[in-house]
């Protein structure tokens, strides 16, 4: 797998320390690499591979298929979540989508009337933009950050980070955009000067200089990103 998918699974892994046995539900699982690795090392009982489209699903089937869990997969041709009924110490997996389109599979499926327990489930999620829209809904939503691993893959920047739900207030101390565009867990990493993070928050600088041309609130992030650096 990538280095973008190695991390992700490395959450997962540490996701299912604090859940019971369950089963891996992947969104938009493209070739359902994720999957088979949950499997093939037991950090799943079974797996649930999503994907909107009928061309990326049939291949995701045969690679299951080959894998030998047919008896232990299933893949579902949906939008998101729609159709698939969560149970308790289920890790969501949301990889490879906007941030914006990953709030929106969460906002509907959290509100199914069937939703098991929230604090019984797991959610690992990827955004490859707009990561500041989704940690905004998860904390509004009573969400907390666990953990954030950022990364550089091929020549792009990402984020892979660990919520839980408890129910109150993550980080209080944390401005709402202290929050959203750095996050409360890489805002420790970055006073640890972890290496990682200084090169992601090297590439935020870069990113929020250009953005705030156009956009005040990117000019406002950037401006509390430099007393952070310094």
């Amino acid at each position: 797998m990538s280095l973008r998918l190695d991390s992700v699974f490395a959450h997962i892994k540490n996701a299912r320390k604090d859940l019971a046995p369950g089963r891996v539900i992947d969104v938009g699982s493209d070739h359902g690499h994720t999957a088979i690795s949950c499997l093939d090392e037991d950090v799943a009982l079974s797996a649930v591979c999503t994907d909107i489209n009928e061309g990326p699903a049939r291949i995701c089937r045969n690679n299951l298929d080959e894998a030998g869990y047919q008896d232990r997969a299933e893949v579902v041709v949906t939008d998101g979540l729609d159709g698939v009924s969560l149970k308790e110490n289920d890790i969501v997996v949301i990889t490879g989508l906007g941030g914006l389109n990953t709030v929106d599979i969460l906002r509907r499926v959290l509100a199914k009337e069937d939703l098991p327990p929230k604090e019984s489930l797991a959610l690992v999620l990827q955004p490859q933009k707009s990561i500041e829209d989704l940690r905004r809904f998860l904390r509004e939503e009573g969400f907390h950050i666990k953990d954030e691993t950022p990364l550089l893959d091929s020549g792009f920047h990402y984020v892979v980070l660990t919520a839980v739900w408890e129910g109150a207030l993550d980080r209080p101390d944390l401005s709402d955009m202290e929050y959203a565009y750095f996050g409360p867990v890489l805002l420790g990493k970055i006073k640890e000067k972890d290496p990682d993070t200084e090169e992601y928050f090297g590439y935020l600088r870069r990113i929020l200089s250009v953005r705030g041309r156009s956009d005040p609130a990117c000019t406002e992030a950037l401006d509390i990103l430099e007393k952070i650096l310094n």
